[in-house]
């Protein structure tokens, strides 16, 4: 091969290097604008898809805060009607208890005066039917044990 041949050869590897370089960055810079518009439609998608969906999903995350705080505000208004419920309860506990007293008090056969002074509901017909005889209803210091230490005999 001559040295002309030898030049030509030269300069045709060179141009189509160079050719095969230009093609390679052509390429990659339409692939970085193909993947630039593809962004740009699935950011256009997301939008619409946002715009159509986030409201309601707004809205329905408000209805149901409100439903959650209805609730709410309805579990302390139970709580509240329980409180006043348990506490009429233990005024009628207290005022039955306050009437056995004083029927207590009045009841011979019943030392309510006894440290271990229980007051009991025990009808009077009950407690003569336990009453062993005349002189131990008559004796309100003798306790009978099946009037739970109630004194009364």
């Amino acid at each position: 091969m001559t040295e002309t041949e030898t030049l030509v050869l030269i300069v045709l590897v060179l141009v189509a290097v160079a050719a095969i370089a230009a093609l390679v960055m052509f390429m990659r810079a339409k692939r970085r604008r193909d993947d630039a518009a593809r962004a740009d439609e699935l950011r256009d998608q997301a939008d619409l898809g946002a715009a159509r969906t986030l409201p309601d999903a707004e809205v329905q995350a408000q209805r149901t805060e409100a439903d959650a705080e209805q609730a709410r505000i309805a579990a302390q208004r139970a709580e509240e009607r329980a409180r006043e419920a348990r506490t009429g309860v233990v005024q009628e506990e207290a005022h039955h208890e306050d009437q056995v007293r004083a029927a207590d008090r009045l009841d011979p056969r019943v030392d309510d005066t006894a440290d271990d002074y229980a007051p009991t509901a025990e009808p009077t017909h009950a407690r003569d039917a336990t009453a062993p005889d005349a002189t131990a209803a008559d004796e309100p210091s003798r306790t009978n044990s099946s009037t739970g230490g109630t004194h009364r005999t």
